[in-house]
Order: C-alpha cells, then structure tokens, then sequence
C-alpha cells in the first residue's frame, strides 16, 4: 500500500458519490472539502441547509451525513481506496461531522473491497431514487391536538 494524493477526477467521483445519499426533503445538509493533505475527505454537517420544522432535533441531518458518509466510503473503495473514518474529530469545529483518510492504497485482495463496501456496491449509488408517495393511505389531520 502506498500514500498518495487525490486527484480533482478522485474528488469528482468521490463528491457525485456522496451528494448522491438520501435526505429529508432532498435537503443535502452536508458540505465536502479536501483534507488540507489532499489525501482525504472532509464532511461537514451544513446547519443552513437543515430542516428544522420537520427535524426539529437535528437527527435526520445526521442520518443524511451519514448516509453520504456512507457513499463516500464505497466511492473510495470504487478507487482502490483504504476508507479509514474519524467521527466528530474536532470540538472546535462541531459542524465537522467526520474525516474521510484516503492517503492509502487498498492492497489487491484486501478486506475493504469485501461487503458491504466492495466495488460490487458502487453501481446502486446512481440507481438510488427519492419517493414522493405517501407512507400511508391515511390524510394529514388538518390541526394537530397537543396533549
């Protein structure tokens, strides 16, 4: 394995890969940037893109990053990538939800190209469609009763 920098066409794939992730509402509350090193992924929760009157906690922000954290991970593997994930790495920057390493190459035969981030994996980011049909056949009450 050896160290080596992403390349813009790397961070295209890698960007289509992850803005490709589900969200509430189609939102895509994340940001991406290259580690300073180029040899990774940043990913940042973007606050301004949340959906606060249908996520009032914030938690289906952080299913949102993490689902394009996901698809990041098997983009990687799509380059012959070692992913390696640091979760909520800086208390100084709390919209930086995790840092995506890249600087390694994945060995041939290695145990990142098995399930569930094997290259076999990668064509389903692009067959990934959004839903507008309702959970249920039940109305949306008009008012909503607090108790």
């Amino acid at each position: 394995m050896t160290e080596s920098t992403l390349t813009p066409d790397d961070l295209r794939l890698l960007a289509v890969a992850g803005g490709a992730a589900p969200s509430l509402h189609n939102s895509q509350p994340w940001r991406f940037r290259p580690t300073p090193d180029g040899c990774g992924i940043e990913v940042h929760a973007d606050l301004a893109r949340a959906v606060p009157l249908a996520d009032a906690v914030g938690s289906a922000l952080h299913v949102a990053v993490g689902a394009a954290l996901f698809n990041l991970r098997v983009a990687a593997v799509r380059l012959g990538r070692e992913p390696a994930v640091r979760l909520l790495p800086d208390p100084v920057d709390p919209g930086l939800s995790a840092v995506l390493d890249l600087a390694l190459r994945a060995a041939p035969g290695s145990a990142s190209v098995a399930p569930p981030f094997g290259r076999d994996l990668y064509p389903a980011i692009t067959e990934r469609r959004s839903s507008r049909r309702p959970f249920t056949n039940r109305d949306v009450p008009e008012a909503c009763s607090r108790s």
